[in-house]
């Protein structure tokens, strides 16, 4: 459905914008009409929230959300929906949702390539941190607009759980809002490696605890290189890591530990708790992994009184929150420490990148296709089997892809000027 805004003059002459069916010319909604009117009073601030409102509907139009019964029946969204929202807000300019368009290599034509490369190129387009964050607070405010109006302000008064399960969805938006980075401003090169191999080799080898090199402390190297080694083998999120318990740990014949969800852990003390973004999963890791954690929990974490307290892996070791559950913080800072060895500007995030372009080379190599790679990717990282989050860890692909096509088409179209007569 095309959805126009308009701009008019109330009966009071104050200058309005609203959205429009393009078709009818006829208001979009009524709570999207008394949302604009209403919420703003400036009219720049106006005009500039139903250019984003606009973006929000037709995406989740395009998804088969009707916000406004969601908020009535309570469903609210789910969290995969969140997810797939936050990303595309994020990532896409376009408010439709992008298909991969390089699963089929069954071209016909020299057309349908250069339609192909064009397609991957807007896919893969960004917007500024600043347009994401609007999107985000554009989307919340509505959401609290529908809530009010249609629970608090009549007789209907909301549960209290249906009132905890909003607040904690308007908790997670504003999070998102204010944690998105700056990244989008810079133009990044698809073909680039998430971590040069060279300064990848160069970080195993100083995370080892007997390293000249290594940056840490003797009293935290064990901890840290595990907590490495486990970004490094799983992929797993900041959030997920600090969430993990003794009791996730699996020491049999395949060696893995846990990934679980307790958004409200009543055992977890931190002012600021970690959460975990993914689906509950398992994820491998080595037998040496294996037997470095529980050298670590066996060892250091039980030298510190308050770690018996809870079942969290990993403890701080210094400071008045000493045996307490680490914070994201101090894992933030211990996996920055290692930029300035390796002259590269290292965090927990892009450790996850490298993890997944490491997972994309192993599974060419034992030659599965891109289908089955993607399918174990989103097992292996805890996504839903319609999550879009897979796109963004795809970039690599699709460019060495696009330029492969590229050549192959310049093979075809280009004349050989050195045979002119071959023309």
């Amino acid at each position: 459905m095309n959805i126009e805004i308009v701009h008019y003059d109330d009966f009071s002459g104050v200058r309005r914008t609203d959205l429009i069916h393009a078709d009818s010319a006829l208001p979009y909604s009524f709570w999207v009409s008394s949302f604009l009117s209403t919420s703003y009073n400036v009219e720049n601030t106006s005009r500039s929230a139903a250019y984003q409102l606009r973006y929000v509907i037709t995406y989740l139009e395009s998804c088969g959300i009707d916000l406004v019964s969601r908020v009535e029946d309570g469903s609210l969204l789910t969290e995969d929906e969140l997810n797939n929202i936050i990303f595309t807000f994020q990532y896409f300019a376009d408010s439709k949702p992008l298909e991969s368009k390089s699963q089929s290599l069954g071209f016909s034509s020299s057309k349908e390539i250069s339609n192909l490369i064009f397609a991957t190129r807007q896919s893969n387009s960004r917007v500024a941190v600043q347009t994401a964050r609007a999107r985000l607070r554009v989307l919340r405010q509505y959401f609290e607009f529908l809530f009010i109006n249609i629970h608090k302000s009549g007789l209907r008064k909301p549960k209290e759980a249906l009132n905890q399960k909003f607040e904690y969805l308007i908790y997670q938006l504003k999070e998102e809002a204010k944690n998105l980075k700056n990244d989008n401003k810079e133009v990044k090169d698809p073909h680039q490696q998430a971590i040069p191999s060279n300064i990848y080799f160069k970080l195993l080898d100083i995370t080892r605890p007997e390293s000249d090199e290594n940056p840490w402390t003797k009293l935290n190297r064990l901890r840290n290189q595990i907590i490495f080694q486990i970004f490094n083998e799983t992929g797993i999120r900041l959030g997920s890591l600090c969430k993990l318990k003794i009791s996730d740990i699996r020491d049999d014949d395949n060696p893995r530990i846990l990934i679980t969800k307790i958004p409200n852990d009543s055992t977890d003390n931190r002012a600021k708790r970690p959460k975990t973004k993914t689906r509950p999963h398992a994820s491998a890791i080595s037998s040496s992994l294996m037997k470095n954690i529980l050298l670590y929990t066996e060892t250091v974490r039980n030298n510190y009184s308050r770690s018996s307290l809870h079942d969290f892996i990993f403890v701080s070791h210094k400071g008045k929150s000493e045996g307490d559950p680490i914070a994201s913080n101090t894992v933030n800072a211990l996996i920055g420490n290692l930029s300035s060895v390796v002259n590269f500007d290292i965090y927990p995030h892009l450790l996850r990148h490298k993890w997944n372009e490491l997972f994309e080379e192993k599974g060419k190599a034992a030659g599965y296709s891109y289908e089955q790679i993607n399918d174990l990717r989103k097992y292996a990282c805890g996504w839903s089997e319609n999550s879009s989050m897979a796109r963004i860890y795809n970039e690599f692909r699709h460019a060495a892809l696009v330029a492969e096509i590229s050549q192959k088409e310049q093979e075809i179209t280009v004349p050989d000027f050195e045979n002119p007569n071959e023309v």
